[in-house]
């Protein structure tokens, strides 16, 4: 029996090592495969860019900046006509509110004339 027992021990420690050399196989294959993997992202990322730049390049980025330009002066210009026109139509009377400005004005007037004359008599 010890010999029948010595040689199933030998088979099994061969297996062991086939299977500890598989093992070490299917890990350096993984590794492989996720450096390949990593590759192919970088890869797929480079050419988004270049395909980017290139697009960019095409459409020349300063004419998307004068674009971005004339939409921003027709935002404003809009936001303008809008201010004026509820301004119009709100009810306020412009030549009244420069009157009433230039009143105030004239009570300052009159407020610093009765100093001056208050200093001139001392």
């Amino acid at each position: 029996y010890k010999e029948q027992w010595e040689k199933q021990k030998a088979a099994v420690d061969q297996l062991k090592d086939h299977l500890l050399d598989l093992q070490r196989r299917i890990e350096e294959a993984q590794r492989k495969k996720n450096l390949l993997v990593a590759r192919q992202k970088r890869a797929q990322a480079q050419k988004q860019i270049h395909d980017t730049i290139s697009g960019m390049q095409k459409n020349d980025a300063f004419s998307t900046f004068d674009r971005m330009n004339a939409k921003v002066d027709e935002y404003e210009a809009k936001a303008d006509a809008a201010a004026e026109m509820s301004a119009e139509f709100s009810g306020e009377d412009k030549l009244e509110a420069e009157f009433a400005a230039l009143k105030t004005k004239s009570n300052v007037d009159d407020d610093l004339a009765a100093l001056k004359t208050k200093v001139a008599e001392k």
